[in-house]
């Protein structure tokens, strides 16, 4: 489905609304809200990255790509060990300053990553990330989500228009039905027997394969 059809299930969802009674901006907030919100909080594939970079001896910031949303776990690649983050609410001034060692932490402001200590070898460091799911205004547009989950950003917009004008029943009935959509709808990581972004080495790390939901994992603290 593209982002109209989307609109028109929607729309038919909540009682054939026109555009009278709902705008059409209103509709495009409405199911824009609904794919982000999905596209955030559920483990799929078309949201998720994995990107690495080489070390700079001395340099411990580095810039990150411009789609990303949140980072879920960081590790050095060439030593196979975690390096954990982030460093709560402090900024990168906070940052004490370190002689060159083997990066152990890490701390995220805006569009950067820095680390602490600063690398003394060129290792090679790999992230997982969740991209930025951006708001869409062309009708055929295809969301950033599996085909099969096209729908559930319906669902998912009635429970937030419902929500949002106040009608409390039906906002309690749309969420139940959105999450009894949802039940019968595994995510396609679901449906894969490994589930790890990470190699088996990593799985002491903490990365968690009992949940359907991605937002645990995500970095807590962001600009």
């Amino acid at each position: 489905m593209n982002f109209g059809q989307i609109k028109t299930r929607f729309r038919r969802m909540v009682g054939n609304l026109g555009t009278a009674q709902l705008s059409e901006i209103l509709a495009n907030e409405y199911v824009n809200e609904a794919i982000r919100a999905i596209g955030l909080e559920y483990r799929f594939r078309e949201v998720r990255c994995i990107k690495s970079f080489p070390l700079t001896v001395g340099t411990s910031r580095y810039l990150l790509p411009s789609d990303l949303h949140s980072i879920r776990q960081v590790w050095n690649d060439t030593k196979k060990y975690r390096i954990v983050g982030p460093y709560g609410d402090r900024m990168l001034a906070d940052l004490p300053v370190r002689t060159n060692g083997q990066p152990r932490r890490y701390i995220r402001e805006g569009n950067w990553i820095q680390f602490d200590p600063p690398p003394n070898v060129a290792d090679t460091v790999k992230f997982t990330y969740v991209k930025a799911v951006v708001d869409l205004t062309d009708d055929n547009a295809i969301p950033l989500l599996p085909a099969d989950w096209h729908v559930g950003a319906a669902y998912y917009a009635r429970w937030i228009y419902y929500s949002d004008i106040q009608d409390y029943p039906k906002s309690q009935s749309a969420y139940n039905l959105f999450e009894l959509w949802a039940g019968r709808h595994p995510t396609p990581i679901d449906r894969e027997t490994d589930e790890a972004d990470l190699p088996a080495a990593f799985d002491e790390l903490g990365h968690a394969t009992e949940t359907r939901l991605d937002f645990d994992h995500a970095e807590d603290w962001r600009p």
